[in-house]
This record gives C-alpha cells, sequence and structure tokens, in this order.
C-alpha cells in the first residue's frame, strides 16, 4: 500500500478507498494489525493530514486507528502503537465535523481513547492540544436525542474516553476544573 500512494498522491477517492479498506481489516482484529501496524498507523495518520475535509476519510481514519490501537494494546504491543502521532488529526477532524459529525465525533472519541489508554504521553498530549473541551463538546452537542443509536453510541464513547483521561491525576484535576465532574454528578 504504502509504494502505491504516491502514484496516485492527489487523488482524493483513491485516499478515501484506501482508508475505508484498512479500517475495514482492522475491524477483523486481525493478525495482519500485529503485522502492518505501522502502514495501517501511517496511512490513516498521512491521509486524515491530506485531506482534512473528508468526512469519508475523517470517519474511516478515526476508527481504522481506534481499532489498531485497541489490537495492540491488547496484545501488549505498545511501542509499535508509538510510530505515529495521530492525536493532532483527530482532534482536528473533530473541530472540522463538529456540527454534522454524530459517528465521526463518536470514532474520534474511541480513537483517543484506544491510543491514551496505558500511555500517559498520550493522555498529556490531547490535554495540552484541547482534546478534553472536544470530547465534552461531543458529548454536549449531542444531548438532543439521547435515545437514538449514534448519539447514545458518541456519549458513552466520550464518557470512556474522559474516564481513559481522568486516570491522570493532573488530567483529573482539569476535569474536574472544568466542571465536567459536577455535570455527571447530577
Amino acid at each position: 500500500i504504502k509504494s502505491v500512494i504516491p502514484l496516485h498522491q492527489n487523488s482524493q477517492a483513491f485516499h478515501e478507498t484506501i482508508v475505508c479498506i484498512l479500517s475495514k481489516m482492522s475491524s477483523f482484529g486481525s493478525d495482519s494489525i500485529e503485522r502492518d501496524a505501522d502502514t495501517f498507523l501511517f496511512v490513516s495518520g498521512n491521509t486524515m493530514r491530506a485531506y482534512p475535509s473528508s468526512a469519508i476519510i475523517a470517519l474511516h481514519g478515526c476508527r481504522c486507528l481506534a481499532n489498531v490501537y485497541s489490537e495492540l494494546k491488547k496484545r501488549g504491543i505498545y511501542d509499535a502503537a508509538d510510530c505515529a502521532d495521530c492525536i493532532p488529526e483527530i482532534i482536528s477532524c473533530m473541530d472540522t465535523f463538529q456540527e454534522q459529525g454524530i459517528i465521526i465525533q463518536s470514532e474520534a472519541c474511541a480513537a483517543l481513547s484506544a491510543i491514551c489508554r496505558e500511555s500517559p504521553a498520550d493522555k498529556e498530549r490531547v490535554q495540552q492540544l484541547g482534546g478534553i473541551d472536544r470530547i465534552i463538546r461531543a458529548y454536549d452537542s449531542y444531548s438532543m436525542s439521547p435515545f437514538e443509536d449514534h448519539f447514545l453510541a458518541a456519549k458513552i464513547r466520550a464518557c470512556v474516553a474522559l474516564t481513559t483521561l481522568a486516570v491522570d491525576p493532573i488530567i483529573l484535576s482539569d476535569i474536574r476544573e472544568k466542571g465536567i465532574i459536577a455535570k455527571f454528578e447530577r
């Protein structure tokens, strides 16, 4: 895949197709994730960076990142997950698609949660880039229809992401200061 990308560097349709394929492959949790993790992460991250206004790339890029990081961490292979820094792209797509992208918001929360699990450095990076605010905005933005599946999934994934981040005492303090914990205690 990496060798073909330069041939189609300016084709958004090609990149959308590749990210969709990788997203689907990553959902199977196969051994190819362990073997080809670098490719999954490289292609997803670079494609999200190159086409930040593509909803298809944002959705499937976040889904692929969530699947790959979850699988690698489940298998205890964290070093491989360190090979790409996709946190800025995930947070950027949360900004770009905040109004019309409930499913993208949900996948982005899942990706941030998977990336930050067992990684204090990644949690700190999410906090520094304003990720906590984006996660809570995703939670709040879709409070109008709590019984629709997509809205409920986004809320649950936002809560999981906040819980994953809150394990860090400094981030927990930041979450408290922002009034987020009080919101959930009501």
